[in-house]
């Protein structure tokens, strides 16, 4: 069980740690821009915070992927949710789908594994 106010500090902090790991995700795709291994990027859920995923990023002039940001502060194995409108869109979406897993996430530094075309 867990008391409304434990829910609430819960789902604060899921909330945060998601806004985090996008923020983390936005600085990396930067770099990647930056040292030209991808063409460009946008931060699709910033101007669209219903989107069923966070960002496009164009990979080259033939390829564009979607990317949904999974972040936790906890261990790679914390569980993680898909949205009925994520799990559509990765599916039936015209773009291969990929999902970054940011984990061991804090101020200063996080993790990541890529799980593509899911």
């Amino acid at each position: 069980g867990m008391t409304p106010a434990e829910f609430i500090r819960s789902r604060q902090t899921a909330e945060q740690n998601g806004i985090s790991g996008e923020e983390f995700l936005n600085d990396y795709f930067s770099v990647l821009l930056e040292n030209e291994e991808i063409h460009s990027f946008e931060w699709t859920s910033s101007l669209n915070a219903i989107s069923p995923f966070d960002f496009r990023v164009t990979v080259s002039s033939t390829e564009d992927r979607v990317v949904d940001a999974k972040s936790t502060s906890g261990n790679f194995e914390n569980t993680i949710h898909l949205s009925y409108a994520e799990i559509y869109r990765a599916v039936n979406g015209p773009e291969p789908y990929d999902i970054f897993r940011i984990y061991a996430l804090n101020e200063t530094s996080a993790k990541l594994r890529i799980a593509r075309n899911i």
